[in-house]
């Protein structure tokens, strides 16, 4: 039924147009712009400040001078379609078609909603202008639905829906639902209605919209008046008008006030009827919904009627006709007329109620009648549109196609830069790993010739010590026998030492080495070391004189052990015989150093070189037994322990100078 219609797509869709228009409508014309930066002028501007200004009047009710201001824009419509683009366009006639829709124009806004829907087929579908098309369609299928065109209508909203995708859990699709629903309604399709009015429901509770509600329960109470179960429908409409008042939707609540009226009118409860409807009539005059206020009117006749009191329902038509001319003027008198049509052939006044259909039928003409002059210049100006659309695309092809060339190359690009970068990565890699490689094989190749040298000649006089002690032992020679010992003792000695060095250097060369610093006493320390050293010092006549401080260090016991052992057997084993060996101490800042000095030859200075490189390489001592491994270790384990050493030749032989941290500073 028409008063259906009106609630769907009048207070529903106006509201919400202008807001999503307004808003797309400044996004778009940035887009159109980017099209075509000649047609973005001030003439846009000057539109956008108008149709904000007609918005108004048409929220106000105010039509008369909403009518001028129309057909002064249609006027111009020649200038603003030159100006315009696609987008441009569409917002434009999507306007156009809002303003005749709530003028009663309904042929004319049919044709500029068409409009609006031809250039949005011309673009393609974004999220971005996505709400709009949406609008647009919604907005075209109420006038198809206000025209009768059900079919059509139905068509349209089905249309948008599509656009969604499957993405059904939208809020625009509440709307849908909303218009889909109350089509088939009208048409007498409850059953249909029913799904998709629970279809609305359903969204609007899955999306949390409580607001929504109201319309759920007027569209149900609706659907249950037309079915004729009037106790059904003022159930719903009573909760419908709950939410509305809840949420101040005061038009709504009025419109509702109306229809419930009226299924209390059908049941006969008219002191129920009577309250709400002289409420409805005071309430729309004071917040000037002069629509409803009309619908209103037609229903108070109605219940005059259903009292018997003739008079009284031909004031409340006058009341209604009286604010037609503030109102959406050919509309709402089709709607009177109808109803008084409907009246006279109850009642057998066939005169009066010709009398009506001939005024209603020559307001219906004035409405839908389009003369062919106008008809020409639409199709002209549709034709030029779609010559400038057409010319657009073209464009944008164009523009799209040299962007994706430019992609290709920046791509290409971009992948030859980070090939090459990954091949000279891989080059430098292969380069540290082949120096790495040489290192190791060179420290190896001198690693077996320490162990050639060192170990072999030790290994040797042991065989012979054995030949000479079984000799010896037959002859029965004692005193032979006892400095055999002595020197297989020595021989031994060197023996575990260069192995506890070899040892110590695998260690370290796999980085498994821990540093575990504790608290020792320095004297200590050295007593421990010159321990292992005493029996070849006494061998070679070697006197050892050891005159250190009573001081405690923070040292990795085992660390600073190899380092004492290591320096000390240097000591001795290039001291000449019955020389001496010195082993003092003294305090630095943060330190105590130890200074050990043989009076040998010293030590080749290039060996002393490059104990100092960071790399230094493990060095044989040519004829003498290798100086390399042990000054190695010592030199290493000195740095681990957070000291250093010192190596250097003075007159008499070598000086080395540990330093170890003092507990104290630690």
């Amino acid at each position: 039924m028409s008063s259906s219609r009106k609630n769907t797509y009048g207070a529903i869709l106006f509201p919400l147009c202008a807001l999503v228009v307004l808003l797309w409508a400044c996004c778009e014309s940035d887009r159109g712009k980017s099209l075509n930066e000649g047609t973005y002028s001030a003439l846009y501007d000057s539109l956008s400040v108008e149709v904000t200004y007609m918005d108004s009047l048409m929220e106000s009710g105010n039509l008369l001078v909403l009518e001028n201001h129309v057909k002064q824009l249609r006027m111009s419509e020649d200038a603003w379609l030159q100006a315009m683009d696609a987008p441009e366009y569409a917002w434009m006639s999507f306007w156009m078609a809002l303003f005749y829709t709530r003028l009663g124009d309904l042929q004319t806004a049919k044709h500029y909603s068409e409009l609006a829907i031809d250039r949005l087929d011309s673009l393609k579908m974004t999220p971005y202008n996505l709400t709009f098309t949406t609008t647009v369609l919604n907005n075209a299928a109420g006038i198809e639905a206000e025209m009768g065109n059900f079919s059509r209508s139905i068509q349209l909203l089905f249309r948008a829906i599509t656009y969604y995708k499957g993405d059904t859990i939208n809020e625009d699709m509440i709307d849908l639902y909303n218009n889909i629903g109350h089509n088939y309604n009208v048409v007498g399709a409850y059953d249909l209605a029913a799904q998709y009015f629970e279809r609305q429901r359903v969204l609007t509770w899955q999306l949390g919209i409580e607001s929504g509600y109201g319309r759920y329960h007027r569209n149900m109470g609706e659907m249950y008046s037309n079915m004729g179960q009037y106790e059904a429908g003022i159930d719903h409409m009573k909760q419908a008008a709950d939410y509305f008042h809840r949420f101040g939707q005061s038009d709504d609540e009025l419109y509702v006030n109306t229809l419930l009226a009226q299924n209390y009118i059908a049941l006969n409860q008219l002191d129920e009827a009577e309250q709400l409807l002289r409420g409805n009539l005071r309430e729309t005059e004071r917040l000037q919904l002069w629509e409803t206020y009309v619908e209103t009117a037609i229903s108070l006749f109605d219940f005059h009627v259903a009292r018997g009191n003739e008079v009284a329902a031909f004031e409340a038509i006058e009341q209604g006709l009286s604010r037609i001319h503030m109102n959406n003027t050919a509309r709402m008198q089709l709607k009177i007329y109808d109803r008084l049509i409907n009246y006279y052939e109850q009642k057998g006044g066939f005169r009066e109620a010709f009398t009506y259909i001939t005024e209603r039928n020559a307001i219906q003409d004035s409405v839908f009648n389009v003369d062919k002059r106008d008809f020409m210049r639409e199709m002209t100006v549709k034709y030029e549109t779609d010559r400038k659309n057409d010319q657009i695309s073209q464009l944008e092809l164009d523009n799209q196609r040299e962007r994706r060339i430019k992609t290709v190359y920046l791509v290409g690009l971009l992948v030859l830069a980070a090939i090459i970068f990954l091949i000279a990565r891989l080059l430098r890699r292969i380069s540290v790993q082949k120096k790495t490689l040489e290192e190791v094989n060179a420290t190896k190749d001198r690693l077996f010739s320490i162990i050639a040298h060192d170990l072999r000649s030790p290994m040797i006089a042991l065989q012979g010590m054995g030949n000479l002690i079984e000799h010896h032992l037959r002859n029965g020679n004692g005193e032979k026998l006892l400095q055999l010992g002595n020197k297989t003792g020595e021989a031994l000695t060197r023996i575990n030492h260069l192995l506890d060095n070899l040892l110590n250097w695998a260690v370290t060369n796999s980085n498994r080495i821990s540093y575990n610093p504790i608290e020792q006493d320095v004297a200590r320390l050295l007593e421990e070391a010159l321990a292992v050293h005493n029996a070849a010092a006494e061998a070679k006549g070697i006197r050892l004189s050891v005159d250190v401080d009573a001081v405690s260090v923070w040292v990795d016991l085992n660390m600073a052990a190899t380092v004492l052992r290591n320096l000390i057997s240097n000591a001795i084993k290039y001291a000449p015989v019955g020389s001496t060996v010195r082993i003092g101490g003294a305090f630095d800042p943060n330190y105590y150093v130890v200074r050990i000095q043989d009076e040998g030859g010293g030590i080749p200075q290039k060996v002393i070189d490059e104990l100092q490189q960071t790399e230094a390489a493990l060095v044989s001592g040519g004829s003498r037994q290798s100086f390399g491994l042990g000054l190695r270790l010592a030199m290493y384990f000195a740095k681990k322990n957070r000291g250093r050493l010192t190596i250097r030749n003075e007159l008499k032989g070598a000086l080395a100078e540990i330093y170890l941290p003092l507990a104290a500073s630690s």
